[in-house]
Protein backbone atom coordinates (compact mmCIF):
# COMPACT_ATOMS: atom_id res chain seq x y z
CA UNK A 1 0.00 0.00 0.00
CA UNK A 2 1.35 3.35 -1.10
CA UNK A 3 2.54 5.71 1.65
CA UNK A 4 0.77 9.50 0.39
CA UNK A 5 2.28 10.99 3.00
CA UNK A 6 5.92 9.94 2.27
CA UNK A 7 5.46 10.18 -1.37
CA UNK A 8 4.17 14.50 -0.72
CA UNK A 9 7.01 15.00 1.32
CA UNK A 10 9.60 13.63 -0.82
CA UNK A 11 7.52 15.67 -3.94
CA UNK A 12 7.54 18.61 -1.55
CA UNK A 13 11.33 18.64 -0.26
CA UNK A 14 13.36 20.01 -3.68
CA UNK A 15 10.36 22.33 -4.34
CA UNK A 16 11.10 23.72 -0.44
CA UNK A 17 14.49 24.16 -0.54
CA UNK A 18 14.53 26.16 -4.01
CA UNK A 19 11.84 28.46 -2.59
CA UNK A 20 14.39 29.42 0.54
CA UNK A 21 17.48 29.34 -1.70
CA UNK A 22 15.48 32.00 -3.96
CA UNK A 23 14.57 34.06 -1.11
CA UNK A 24 17.89 33.43 0.55
CA UNK A 25 19.55 33.17 3.89
CA UNK A 26 17.93 32.92 7.58
CA UNK A 27 14.96 34.90 5.61
CA UNK A 28 14.22 32.01 3.44
CA UNK A 29 14.96 29.64 5.99
CA UNK A 30 11.94 31.21 8.11
CA UNK A 31 9.61 31.88 5.41
CA UNK A 32 9.62 28.09 4.55
CA UNK A 33 9.51 27.36 7.96
CA UNK A 34 6.66 29.21 7.81
CA UNK A 35 5.27 27.87 5.01
CA UNK A 36 5.72 23.61 5.95
CA UNK A 37 4.07 24.73 9.36
CA UNK A 38 0.72 26.36 7.41
CA UNK A 39 0.14 23.27 5.12
CA UNK A 40 -0.06 21.23 8.07
CA UNK A 41 -3.39 21.84 8.40
CA UNK A 42 -4.42 20.42 5.22
CA UNK A 43 -4.63 16.59 4.78
CA UNK A 44 -5.46 14.51 2.06
CA UNK A 45 -8.75 13.01 3.78
CA UNK A 46 -10.30 16.22 1.90
CA UNK A 47 -9.99 14.54 -1.37
CA UNK A 48 -12.44 11.65 0.15
CA UNK A 49 -15.07 14.22 0.16
CA UNK A 50 -14.18 15.62 -2.88
CA UNK A 51 -14.61 13.04 -4.69
CA UNK A 52 -18.06 12.07 -2.41
CA UNK A 53 -19.73 15.16 -3.79
CA UNK A 54 -19.34 14.19 -7.18
CA UNK A 55 -22.56 12.97 -8.63
CA UNK A 56 -22.11 10.85 -11.67
CA UNK A 57 -26.08 10.81 -12.59
CA UNK A 58 -25.58 14.58 -13.47
CA UNK A 59 -22.64 15.64 -14.40
CA UNK A 60 -21.58 18.29 -11.15
CA UNK A 61 -20.51 18.54 -7.69
CA UNK A 62 -22.91 19.52 -5.00
CA UNK A 63 -21.64 22.33 -2.53
CA UNK A 64 -21.36 20.46 0.48
CA UNK A 65 -22.62 17.13 1.72
CA UNK A 66 -26.09 18.05 2.82
CA UNK A 67 -26.69 19.23 -0.38
CA UNK A 68 -26.15 15.38 -2.04
CA UNK A 69 -28.02 13.76 0.77
CA UNK A 70 -31.06 15.79 0.99
CA UNK A 71 -33.34 16.04 -1.69
CA UNK A 72 -35.31 19.47 -0.22
CA UNK A 73 -34.91 21.30 2.96
CA UNK A 74 -36.15 24.59 4.34
CA UNK A 75 -34.56 27.77 4.09
CA UNK A 76 -36.03 31.51 5.38
CA UNK A 77 -39.27 29.62 5.82
CA UNK A 78 -39.20 28.40 2.20
CA UNK A 79 -38.52 24.87 0.31
CA UNK A 80 -35.57 24.37 -1.29
CA UNK A 81 -34.54 22.31 -3.81
CA UNK A 82 -30.89 20.98 -3.23
CA UNK A 83 -29.16 19.91 -6.58
CA UNK A 84 -25.25 19.84 -8.08
CA UNK A 85 -24.46 23.49 -9.23
CA UNK A 86 -21.79 25.22 -11.95
CA UNK A 87 -19.56 26.99 -9.48
CA UNK A 88 -19.73 24.26 -7.37
CA UNK A 89 -18.43 22.04 -10.17
CA UNK A 90 -15.81 24.54 -11.57
CA UNK A 91 -14.05 24.77 -7.68
CA UNK A 92 -14.25 21.02 -7.40
CA UNK A 93 -12.02 20.98 -10.93
CA UNK A 94 -9.94 23.96 -9.78
CA UNK A 95 -9.48 22.14 -6.93
CA UNK A 96 -8.27 18.91 -8.55
CA UNK A 97 -5.97 21.55 -10.53
CA UNK A 98 -4.55 23.71 -8.32
CA UNK A 99 -3.88 21.59 -5.44
CA UNK A 100 -1.19 19.20 -7.47
CA UNK A 101 -3.18 16.25 -7.99
CA UNK A 102 -2.66 17.02 -12.07
CA UNK A 103 0.42 17.78 -12.55
CA UNK A 104 0.74 15.43 -15.27
CA UNK A 105 -1.87 17.38 -16.90
CA UNK A 106 0.14 20.58 -16.92
CA UNK A 107 -2.09 21.61 -14.01
CA UNK A 108 -4.85 21.61 -15.69
CA UNK A 109 -7.63 18.87 -14.99
CA UNK A 110 -9.14 19.05 -19.17
CA UNK A 111 -5.61 16.70 -19.20
CA UNK A 112 -6.24 14.39 -16.18
CA UNK A 113 -10.31 13.89 -16.02
CA UNK A 114 -11.48 10.52 -18.29
CA UNK A 115 -13.41 11.00 -21.08
CA UNK A 116 -16.76 9.76 -19.74
CA UNK A 117 -16.57 12.20 -17.15
CA UNK A 118 -15.97 15.11 -19.63
CA UNK A 119 -18.91 14.41 -21.70
CA UNK A 120 -20.89 14.25 -18.72
CA UNK A 121 -19.72 17.10 -16.96
CA UNK A 122 -19.93 19.55 -20.47
CA UNK A 123 -23.86 17.36 -20.95
CA UNK A 124 -24.71 19.20 -17.31
CA UNK A 125 -23.25 22.65 -18.24
CA UNK A 126 -24.44 23.41 -22.01
CA UNK A 127 -28.30 21.58 -20.52
CA UNK A 128 -28.31 24.82 -18.10
CA UNK A 129 -27.90 27.38 -20.86
CA UNK A 130 -31.19 29.16 -22.19
CA UNK A 131 -31.58 30.57 -25.80
CA UNK A 132 -30.75 34.36 -23.90
CA UNK A 133 -27.05 33.03 -23.53
CA UNK A 134 -27.38 32.95 -19.73
CA UNK A 135 -27.24 29.60 -17.51
CA UNK A 136 -29.78 28.61 -15.29
CA UNK A 137 -30.53 25.86 -12.65
CA UNK A 138 -33.47 23.91 -11.66
CA UNK A 139 -33.62 24.52 -8.60
CA UNK A 140 -33.26 28.67 -8.62
CA UNK A 141 -34.92 29.25 -12.15
CA UNK A 142 -34.45 32.58 -14.21
CA UNK A 143 -35.20 34.62 -11.27
CA UNK A 144 -31.98 35.24 -9.79
CA UNK A 145 -29.59 38.14 -8.79
CA UNK A 146 -27.34 40.31 -11.36
CA UNK A 147 -24.52 38.45 -9.48
CA UNK A 148 -25.91 35.06 -9.53
CA UNK A 149 -26.48 35.05 -13.24
CA UNK A 150 -23.14 36.79 -14.13
CA UNK A 151 -20.87 34.11 -11.99
CA UNK A 152 -23.04 31.23 -13.72
CA UNK A 153 -22.25 32.44 -16.70
CA UNK A 154 -18.73 33.04 -16.19
CA UNK A 155 -17.79 29.56 -14.76
CA UNK A 156 -20.10 27.93 -17.18
CA UNK A 157 -17.97 29.80 -20.11
CA UNK A 158 -14.60 28.88 -18.48
CA UNK A 159 -15.12 25.48 -17.71
CA UNK A 160 -16.59 24.76 -21.60
CA UNK A 161 -13.69 27.01 -22.77
CA UNK A 162 -11.16 24.34 -20.76
CA UNK A 163 -12.85 21.53 -22.06
CA UNK A 164 -12.92 22.39 -25.54
CA UNK A 165 -16.56 22.03 -26.35
CA UNK A 166 -19.27 24.79 -27.01
CA UNK A 167 -22.03 26.76 -25.78
CA UNK A 168 -25.42 25.91 -27.19
CA UNK A 169 -26.45 29.13 -27.58
CA UNK A 170 -24.94 32.64 -28.43
CA UNK A 171 -24.56 35.41 -25.58
CA UNK A 172 -23.96 39.20 -25.49
CA UNK A 173 -20.40 38.23 -25.33
CA UNK A 174 -20.73 37.51 -28.52
CA UNK A 175 -23.20 40.23 -30.33
CA UNK A 176 -20.31 41.11 -32.76
CA UNK A 177 -20.30 37.90 -34.04
CA UNK A 178 -23.71 36.76 -33.90
CA UNK A 179 -26.29 38.16 -36.79
CA UNK A 180 -29.45 36.78 -34.68
CA UNK A 181 -29.70 38.62 -31.48
CA UNK A 182 -33.68 38.69 -30.85
CA UNK A 183 -33.05 35.98 -28.12
CA UNK A 184 -29.88 37.96 -26.29
CA UNK A 185 -30.55 38.87 -22.60
CA UNK A 186 -29.22 42.47 -22.29
CA UNK A 187 -30.59 43.60 -18.88
CA UNK A 188 -31.42 47.35 -19.08
CA UNK A 189 -28.58 48.78 -17.47
CA UNK A 190 -26.05 47.62 -20.14
CA UNK A 191 -27.75 48.96 -22.82
CA UNK A 192 -26.15 52.46 -22.44
CA UNK A 193 -24.21 54.47 -20.84
CA UNK A 194 -26.83 57.25 -18.33
CA UNK A 195 -28.82 53.52 -17.62
CA UNK A 196 -25.68 52.27 -16.47
CA UNK A 197 -24.36 54.84 -14.05
CA UNK A 198 -27.73 55.19 -12.56
CA UNK A 199 -27.49 51.31 -11.91
CA UNK A 200 -23.74 51.78 -10.30
CA UNK A 201 -24.88 54.69 -8.32
CA UNK A 202 -27.89 52.86 -6.66
CA UNK A 203 -25.84 50.10 -6.10
CA UNK A 204 -23.24 51.63 -4.05
CA UNK A 205 -25.46 53.96 -2.40
CA UNK A 206 -27.68 50.60 -1.03
CA UNK A 207 -24.58 47.93 -0.26
CA UNK A 208 -21.37 47.47 0.87
CA UNK A 209 -18.72 47.48 -1.31
CA UNK A 210 -17.93 43.90 -1.13
CA UNK A 211 -21.34 43.24 -2.81
CA UNK A 212 -21.49 46.32 -5.50
CA UNK A 213 -18.26 45.55 -6.10
CA UNK A 214 -18.79 41.60 -6.60
CA UNK A 215 -21.94 42.18 -8.62
CA UNK A 216 -20.18 45.04 -10.59
CA UNK A 217 -17.03 41.74 -11.16
CA UNK A 218 -19.08 38.70 -11.80
CA UNK A 219 -20.63 41.15 -14.83
CA UNK A 220 -17.63 42.20 -16.06
CA UNK A 221 -17.48 40.23 -19.44
CA UNK A 222 -20.63 41.53 -20.34
CA UNK A 223 -20.06 44.85 -19.32
CA UNK A 224 -16.86 44.90 -21.79
CA UNK A 225 -19.05 43.28 -24.32
CA UNK A 226 -22.00 45.91 -23.47
CA UNK A 227 -18.50 48.77 -24.78
CA UNK A 228 -19.33 50.19 -21.14
CA UNK A 229 -15.91 49.06 -19.07
CA UNK A 230 -14.92 52.41 -19.02
CA UNK A 231 -17.34 54.47 -17.84
CA UNK A 232 -17.51 51.72 -15.18
CA UNK A 233 -13.77 52.47 -14.35
CA UNK A 234 -14.23 56.13 -14.60
CA UNK A 235 -17.59 55.72 -12.10
CA UNK A 236 -15.39 53.98 -9.22
CA UNK A 237 -12.52 56.20 -9.98
CA UNK A 238 -14.65 58.89 -8.85
CA UNK A 239 -15.86 56.69 -5.55
CA UNK A 240 -12.61 56.14 -4.11
CA UNK A 241 -10.92 57.26 -1.31
CA UNK A 242 -7.37 58.49 -1.37
CA UNK A 243 -6.76 57.63 2.66
CA UNK A 244 -6.90 54.21 2.26
CA UNK A 245 -6.86 52.87 -1.57
CA UNK A 246 -10.48 51.14 -1.07
CA UNK A 247 -14.30 52.32 -1.58
CA UNK A 248 -15.38 52.57 2.17
CA UNK A 249 -13.66 54.04 5.11
CA UNK A 250 -11.56 52.51 7.99
CA UNK A 251 -8.98 50.08 7.27
CA UNK A 252 -10.47 46.74 8.03
CA UNK A 253 -12.30 43.20 6.43
CA UNK A 254 -14.96 44.82 5.09
CA UNK A 255 -13.24 48.02 3.10
CA UNK A 256 -10.54 45.51 1.85
CA UNK A 257 -12.85 43.01 0.77
CA UNK A 258 -14.60 45.63 -1.48
CA UNK A 259 -11.13 46.59 -2.88
CA UNK A 260 -10.56 42.77 -3.73
CA UNK A 261 -13.48 43.21 -5.86
CA UNK A 262 -13.30 46.48 -7.48
CA UNK A 263 -9.36 46.15 -8.50
CA UNK A 264 -10.75 42.88 -10.92
CA UNK A 265 -12.69 44.95 -12.66
CA UNK A 266 -9.66 47.19 -12.51
CA UNK A 267 -7.50 44.42 -14.06
CA UNK A 268 -9.96 43.19 -16.24
CA UNK A 269 -10.21 46.21 -17.77
CA UNK A 270 -6.62 46.70 -18.36
CA UNK A 271 -6.84 49.92 -16.45
CA UNK A 272 -4.66 51.54 -13.51
CA UNK A 273 -5.63 51.33 -10.27
CA UNK A 274 -5.24 54.70 -8.44
CA UNK A 275 -3.93 54.81 -4.87
CA UNK A 276 -2.63 51.23 -5.31
CA UNK A 277 -0.10 51.51 -2.34
CA UNK A 278 -2.46 52.94 0.22
CA UNK A 279 -4.88 49.87 -0.94
CA UNK A 280 -1.98 47.35 -0.39
CA UNK A 281 -0.97 48.73 2.80
CA UNK A 282 -4.49 48.29 4.11
CA UNK A 283 -4.50 44.46 2.72
CA UNK A 284 -1.39 43.93 4.42
CA UNK A 285 -2.62 45.23 7.74
CA UNK A 286 -5.50 43.09 7.78
CA UNK A 287 -3.55 39.83 7.28
CA UNK A 288 -1.78 40.21 10.64
CA UNK A 289 -4.24 42.59 12.12
CA UNK A 290 -5.86 40.45 15.65
CA UNK A 291 -8.73 41.00 14.63
CA UNK A 292 -10.90 37.67 13.84
CA UNK A 293 -12.10 37.05 11.11
CA UNK A 294 -15.80 36.38 10.25
CA UNK A 295 -15.60 34.42 6.90
CA UNK A 296 -12.98 31.98 5.17
CA UNK A 297 -13.11 35.09 2.27
CA UNK A 298 -11.76 37.67 4.41
CA UNK A 299 -8.24 36.41 4.78
CA UNK A 300 -8.29 35.02 1.16
CA UNK A 301 -9.07 38.72 0.42
CA UNK A 302 -6.33 40.08 1.59
CA UNK A 303 -3.85 38.28 -0.10
CA UNK A 304 -5.61 38.55 -3.34
CA UNK A 305 -6.25 41.89 -2.91
CA UNK A 306 -2.42 42.24 -2.67
CA UNK A 307 -1.68 39.85 -5.75
CA UNK A 308 -3.81 41.92 -7.92
CA UNK A 309 -2.58 45.34 -6.70
CA UNK A 310 1.13 44.45 -7.48
CA UNK A 311 -0.07 43.06 -10.95
CA UNK A 312 -2.26 46.20 -11.92
CA UNK A 313 0.93 48.30 -10.96
CA UNK A 314 3.59 46.03 -13.31
CA UNK A 315 1.07 46.05 -16.05
CA UNK A 316 -0.78 49.47 -16.23
CA UNK A 317 1.36 51.67 -13.20
CA UNK A 318 3.45 53.62 -15.75
CA UNK A 319 6.88 54.23 -15.64
CA UNK A 320 7.00 54.20 -11.60
CA UNK A 321 4.36 50.96 -11.78
CA UNK A 322 7.23 48.15 -11.58
CA UNK A 323 9.08 50.79 -8.41
CA UNK A 324 5.94 50.38 -6.23
CA UNK A 325 5.70 46.76 -7.13
CA UNK A 326 8.44 45.55 -5.55
CA UNK A 327 7.89 48.07 -2.67
CA UNK A 328 5.03 46.27 -1.54
CA UNK A 329 6.76 43.32 -2.45
CA UNK A 330 9.83 44.12 0.44
CA UNK A 331 6.90 45.03 2.69
CA UNK A 332 5.11 41.86 2.67
CA UNK A 333 8.08 39.66 2.50
CA UNK A 334 9.93 41.34 5.71
CA UNK A 335 6.85 40.01 7.84
CA UNK A 336 6.03 37.17 6.04
CA UNK A 337 6.52 34.79 8.45
CA UNK A 338 4.50 35.89 10.83
CA UNK A 339 1.75 36.74 8.46
CA UNK A 340 1.39 33.41 7.30
CA UNK A 341 1.44 32.71 10.59
CA UNK A 342 -1.53 34.69 11.15
CA UNK A 343 -2.98 33.03 8.29
CA UNK A 344 -2.81 29.66 9.30
CA UNK A 345 -3.60 30.78 12.54
CA UNK A 346 -7.07 32.28 11.52
CA UNK A 347 -7.93 29.75 8.96
CA UNK A 348 -7.75 27.09 11.19
CA UNK A 349 -10.66 27.12 13.39
CA UNK A 350 -12.66 26.76 9.62
CA UNK A 351 -11.63 22.99 9.41
CA UNK A 352 -13.67 20.20 9.76
CA UNK A 353 -13.15 16.41 10.50
CA UNK A 354 -13.46 15.91 6.90
CA UNK A 355 -10.49 17.39 6.06
CA UNK A 356 -13.05 20.17 4.14
CA UNK A 357 -13.35 23.73 5.48
CA UNK A 358 -16.27 25.44 5.97
CA UNK A 359 -17.18 29.61 5.02
CA UNK A 360 -18.06 30.71 8.84
CA UNK A 361 -16.19 29.10 11.46
CA UNK A 362 -19.35 26.72 12.64
CA UNK A 363 -21.03 26.07 9.42
CA UNK A 364 -21.14 27.01 5.44
CA UNK A 365 -22.79 30.09 4.43
CA UNK A 366 -26.12 28.45 3.63
CA UNK A 367 -26.11 30.38 -0.15
CA UNK A 368 -24.40 31.10 -2.77
CA UNK A 369 -24.70 34.49 -4.41
CA UNK A 370 -28.50 34.42 -2.31
CA UNK A 371 -29.43 31.35 -3.92
CA UNK A 372 -29.60 28.28 -1.54
CA UNK A 373 -27.01 25.37 -1.71
CA UNK A 374 -26.71 23.40 1.40
CA UNK A 375 -29.12 22.84 4.31
CA UNK A 376 -28.96 25.49 6.51
CA UNK A 377 -26.53 25.91 9.78
CA UNK A 378 -25.17 22.23 9.65
CA UNK A 379 -21.80 21.41 11.06
CA UNK A 380 -20.02 20.79 7.73
CA UNK A 381 -17.88 21.64 5.26
CA UNK A 382 -18.23 23.05 1.67
CA UNK A 383 -16.60 23.57 -1.54
CA UNK A 384 -16.91 27.26 -1.62
CA UNK A 385 -14.81 27.76 1.48
CA UNK A 386 -12.98 24.52 1.15
CA UNK A 387 -11.00 25.52 -2.21
CA UNK A 388 -10.53 29.39 -1.14
CA UNK A 389 -9.12 28.09 2.09
CA UNK A 390 -6.70 25.48 0.57
CA UNK A 391 -5.93 26.30 -3.07
CA UNK A 392 -7.05 29.68 -2.99
CA UNK A 393 -5.08 31.34 0.09
CA UNK A 394 -2.05 28.75 -0.50
CA UNK A 395 -1.63 30.53 -4.56
CA UNK A 396 -2.04 33.86 -3.38
CA UNK A 397 -0.20 33.85 -0.51
CA UNK A 398 2.63 32.38 -2.91
CA UNK A 399 1.81 34.51 -5.40
CA UNK A 400 1.62 38.07 -2.89
CA UNK A 401 5.07 37.01 -1.85
CA UNK A 402 6.59 37.09 -5.59
CA UNK A 403 6.85 33.01 -5.22
CA UNK A 404 4.49 32.06 -7.68
CA UNK A 405 7.06 30.02 -9.58
CA UNK A 406 8.64 28.01 -6.44
CA UNK A 407 4.70 27.57 -5.44
CA UNK A 408 5.05 23.90 -3.57
CA UNK A 409 2.10 21.74 -4.25
CA UNK A 410 -0.22 20.61 -1.77
CA UNK A 411 -0.84 17.05 -2.95
CA UNK A 412 0.84 14.71 -5.65
CA UNK A 413 0.14 13.03 -8.88
CA UNK A 414 -0.56 10.14 -6.64
CA UNK A 415 -2.78 11.66 -4.98
CA UNK A 416 -4.28 12.41 -8.37
CA UNK A 417 -4.83 8.85 -9.24
CA UNK A 418 -6.32 7.96 -5.81
CA UNK A 419 -8.80 10.49 -6.68
CA UNK A 420 -9.73 9.57 -9.80
CA UNK A 421 -10.19 6.01 -8.48
CA UNK A 422 -13.09 7.16 -6.01
CA UNK A 423 -14.58 8.65 -9.09
CA UNK A 424 -14.20 5.75 -11.38
CA UNK A 425 -15.64 3.68 -8.77
CA UNK A 426 -18.76 6.13 -8.19
CA UNK A 427 -19.23 5.63 -11.83
CA UNK A 428 -18.94 1.75 -11.99
CA UNK A 429 -21.47 1.38 -8.83
CA UNK A 430 -24.08 3.90 -10.62
CA UNK A 431 -24.26 1.57 -13.42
Amino acid sequence: MKNYNKIREDMRAPKWAAMAEYVGGEDGKKLVDAMQDFYSIYTDDVIDWYAGLYDVNIGGWYYSASARDNERSVYMDKEIILLPDAESTCQALGFWSGSGMAARGNDEYKNVIPAWMRDDIVKFITSLQDEDGYFYHKQWGKSIPPARRGRDYMWCMSMLKTMGAEPKYASLADCEDNADKSEILIPDYLKDKSSFLSYAENLFATRSTWSAGNELAAQVTLIKASGLIDTAVDFLNSKQLAENGCWEEGVGYAAVNGLLKISCVYNNAGRALPYAMEGARAAIGCIVAEEDIKCVCDLYNTWYTITNITNNLRKYGGSDGERKAEEILRDIRHIAPYAIQRTKEKIAPHKKESGSFSYYKNSPCPTSQSMPVAVPYLWEGDGNATNIAIVGTTNFVTSALGLGAYKVPLFSTDDGERYLSLLEEKKNNAK
